[in-house]
């Protein structure tokens, strides 16, 4: 499991940036928010919605979707979080499959654990400017406070 001193890996995989991810970037009491609705599988937090592909106790690793959409099924962005390194290629292969639509090349590797990759999707287009902001630090958001219920 990871400890809170470790760096998320953040992977844009639609456009392949990557960036290392402090928990120092999160600020505590959006993560104390956040953690009801990451044990709970999903939610809904300042009108974002969160859906976790499955409730813990999660197995190294888990995906999720976040978005501004009423329907679960539309997301903005879909994620896949991996922080075991035994459970590694696995979760590289969910991860890419998140850009199948595309027919982008996700890089052959993952960064190392504990990585997040996301995944933006159309419906995001129709999203004001301040809402696409705000997409990448709920990603990261998201991903600490899920990271943080790995090693309770």
């Amino acid at each position: 499991m990871p400890e809170t001193t470790a760096v998320l890996q953040h992977l844009t995989l639609t456009s392949g940036d990557l960036r290392p991810s402090p928990r120092s970037e999160v600020a505590d009491d959006i993560v104390a928010m956040l953690r009801p609705i990451v044990r709970a599988g999903g939610g809904v937090l300042r009108d974002l919605r969160i859906t976790l592909s499955a409730p813990p106790p999660w197995l190294g690793g888990v995906e999720y979707d976040l978005g501004w959409s009423e329907d679960p099924t539309a997301p903005d962005v879909r994620g896949v979080l991996c922080w075991s390194p035994a459970e590694h290629a696995a979760w590289w292969g969910a991860a890419r499959a998140l850009t199948a639509w595309l027919r982008l090349a996700a890089p052959a590797e993952p960064p190392t654990t504990p990585w997040l990759a996301v995944a933006i999707q159309p419906t995001a287009l129709s999203r004001t400017p301040d809402q696409l902001a705000m997409l990448g630090d709920a990603e990261r958001c998201v991903a600490w406070a899920i990271l943080e219920e790995t090693i309770r």
